[in-house]
């Protein structure tokens, strides 16, 4: 009977060790990816967490049309603050979006539910809206498709370039998956998400990350130049996200 406790033991003891083992792996393995990868696997992390919650604040300035009316005219400066919780398992989120201006500020309440977005009315009741191409990017994150160029900064920050073409292709993915699932949006998202200005669109951004390795404070600072068919806009960024689930 000693023996055989010894032989369970030793059993035991081997499992702790290879467990132990492993989990050394899985920590090297993540230490020892490239930045690049580090930072897109805090955006894994964030999506396996099921839900978090997140504030958004966003500074926009946009050139006037270029012609000899407009000339000595200041950009239109537009703020947002969009503040509330998304659900990666049942892909919904429920917030409200507030828009500052001069002379004040005016907010709505928004739902996105499995690639539909409402809007509350006065009543208290929902109906469908077609913000489709502005909600789907309000929880930010989608935002990291497009980084290039990532550099470590300090002991939990990364630095990158913004790249318009590849977050461009990204979202054109994610439209082409949601209609195989039979998911389908109006024709402002599909023209955004062929849009020349947002495809050539260009910038940096900088992303902190939490003790457990996931999103914590995402900035971007992003140019979207002047074509043919829409005017120069200048986008500052803010975002941090909280809450795991």
């Amino acid at each position: 009977m000693p023996k055989f406790r010894f032989r369970i033991a030793w059993l035991y003891l081997s499992i702790v060790i290879i467990v132990m083992l492993i989990g050394y792996t899985l920590v090297s393995i993540v230490n020892n990816l490239s930045p690049a990868s580090q930072a897109k696997n805090a955006w894994e992390m964030a999506k396996l967490s099921g839900s978090y919650s997140f504030r958004t604040d966003i500074d926009q300035r946009t050139a006037p049309v270029p012609n000899i009316a407009n000339y000595g005219r200041p950009a239109q400066h537009t703020q947002l603050r969009i503040e509330g919780r998304t659900d990666e398992a049942t892909q919904s989120a429920e917030l409200p979006l507030t828009n500052i201006t001069p002379r004040g500020e005016s907010r709505m309440y928004i739902r996105r539910v499995h690639g539909r977005t409402y809007v509350m009315r006065d009543d208290g009741t929902w109906q469908p809206a077609s913000a489709d191409a502005l909600v789907g990017q309000l929880s930010g994150l989608t935002y990291l498709a497009g980084m290039k160029d990532v550099r470590v900064q300090g002991a939990a920050g990364y630095t990158f370039g913004f790249d318009g073409n590849a977050f461009t292709d990204h979202i054109q993915r994610l439209l082409h998956m949601d209609a195989l699932h039979g998911i389908t949006y109006n024709d402002q998202t599909y023209q955004a998400a062929q849009s020349e200005q947002l495809r050539l669109s260009s910038g940096n951004g900088q992303l902190h990350i939490d003790s457990q390795g996931l999103p914590k404070q995402l900035a971007l600072q992003l140019l979207l130049p002047q074509t043919v068919r829409e005017t120069a806009t200048n986008l500052d960024i803010r975002m941090e996200f909280f809450e795991y689930a």
